[in-house]
């Protein structure tokens, strides 16, 4: 018999991705893959990997060379605010995340950057909003099975993910009985 507890016997990290409950049916979080910026005794932060949106960054900030450039939707927090995640060293106030991922910074060095090298584009993530847990939230939806974690980044998943299936590829890599929960229809009558 497979033990199917959504359980994760890892504790979450900075730099970590937090994988939702298969059977959440939030808004935000349904099947969600988030990357974990900050995690600390006052909070966490981070940013909902697979959740497009149809708004090109082009749209709202016309000085990105990028016209193709998507938009994911963070989190429900600060919503009118574009965050971004980037893999590039030696950017003014950006702050690291783990190994070579950092998250903001000067965003006219940026933008020079992917004008030098419009190949750049390809290793920064934007964000409308952001998820957020005050002190000891994370840590009671985690007692309440709201998410497993993984310690497992794959910057292919980070940069060029966009949609739903990164959910269940992070769930299949966790192991056996998670990789049966990927499978979970989002609401069992459906079955």
């Amino acid at each position: 018999m497979i033990d199917i507890t959504f359980r994760s016997k890892k504790q979450p990290e900075k730099g970590d991705l937090l994988v939702s409950d298969p059977f959440a049916n939030d808004l935000y979080f349904s099947r969600s893959v988030v990357l974990l910026c900050d995690h600390d005794k006052s909070g966490s932060f981070g940013f909902v990997l697979n959740n497009m949106l149809d708004v090109k960054l082009h749209d709202l900030v016309p000085k990105f060379p990028n016209k193709e450039t998507r938009l994911a939707l963070g989190g429900p927090v600060d919503k009118d605010s574009i965050f971004y995640i980037h893999s590039f060293e030696n950017i003014t106030r950006s702050q690291k995340i783990c190994r070579n991922l950092f998250f903001g910074g000067d965003f006219q060095a940026i933008i020079d950057r992917i004008k030098e090298k419009p190949e750049n584009n390809s290793k920064i993530r934007f964000f409308l909003g952001y998820s957020g847990w005050s002190a000891n939230q994370l840590t009671e939806e985690m007692k309440n099975n709201a998410w497993v974690v993984s310690d497992t980044i794959d910057y292919k998943d980070v940069f060029l993910s966009n949609d739903k299936s990164l959910w269940k590829k992070i769930m299949a890599q966790l192991g056996k009985k998670f990789e049966l929960m990927s499978n979970f229809p989002i609401d069992p009558n459906n079955n």
